[in-house]
């Protein structure tokens, strides 16, 4: 178990800048990274939450199992980042997302606590463009609309917003099914947190229909759910009403594009 201070790293620190301009130089260069964690430590301002500081205990052998355990369950694709957003995200889920969202938090884990992991799961083998890779995975370098190409910061997010340590099937089906869960999340509609985990647990109710991966299918059907929600107070709903509802709208669009 590890305890440590969350801290945010200070960007407008001219020595911060150079240590993040030399790792970013020596991954390009030579494929890896060396981060003195002290260094990061002294460039790095506490996160206060009521007044005072927020501690959060982290446990290396839950993450070294997720990260590098290789046996039959980690055989599917999808269950290790699923693992890990459960674990990121019941970890933090008392601190408020306005907090956690802030990427200069997540690139204080990813170059101390967390970095050995970052590295392992996003900084290794042929990356085609190391520098782009490295500032989103590493330094959280990406707009909202990109949060799903920051590595461990999307993996919180995404745990967070589909309660993901509710529920485990949830938290698998939201990887397997990420390109329409993710669309979801870029509409309007997803600022009700019960809608977004509705959209899942529609895919799980309706079993785990596979055209929802088609190429068209995965944009046609996030967009008619906003238009639907655009015509239907879905906030209203209760939900295993909602759950029900958006099923049957999933369901029409795939039937139509199962026809084709």
């Amino acid at each position: 178990m590890s305890r440590i201070i969350l801290k945010r790293v200070n960007t407008k620190d001219d020595e911060y800048r150079k240590i993040k301009e030399s790792i970013i130089t020596q991954f390009i260069t030579y494929g890896n990274i060396d981060v003195n964690k002290n260094d990061i430590l002294n460039y790095s301002e506490p996160v206060m939450y009521n007044g005072n500081e927020i501690s959060v205990e982290f446990d290396e052998q839950i993450l070294e199992n997720i990260v590098f355990q290789e046996d039959e369950k980690y055989k599917n694709k999808y269950q290790r980042e699923a693992d890990l957003a459960i674990y990121l995200s019941n970890l933090l889920k008392s601190y408020p997302q306005n907090i956690m969202y802030d990427k200069n938090i997540w690139t204080f884990l990813n170059l101390t606590v967390l970095g050995r992991y970052v590295e392992e799961l996003y900084l290794k083998g042929k990356i085609k463009n190391p520098e782009d890779r490295i500032k989103r995975c590493l330094f959280n370098e990406v707009s909202h609309s990109k949060i799903d190409r920051s590595g461990m910061r999307f993996l919180w997010y995404f745990g967070t917003k589909l309660s993901f340590y509710e529920d485990e099937d949830r938290a698998l089906t939201a990887m397997e099914y990420i390109d329409p869960v993710k669309a979801i999340f870029e509409r309007k509609l997803s600022c009700n947190n019960m809608i977004t985990k509705a959209f899942v647990d529609a895919i799980i109710k309706g079993g785990k229909n596979t055209l929802l991966k088609d190429k068209e299918l995965r944009k046609a059907v996030p967009h008619h759910i906003q238009c639907y929600a655009g015509v239907t107070n879905l906030d209203a709903f209760e939900y295993d009403e909602l759950v029900d509802t958006i099923l049957i709208e999933q369901n029409r669009i795939l039937s139509i594009g199962g026809a084709r």
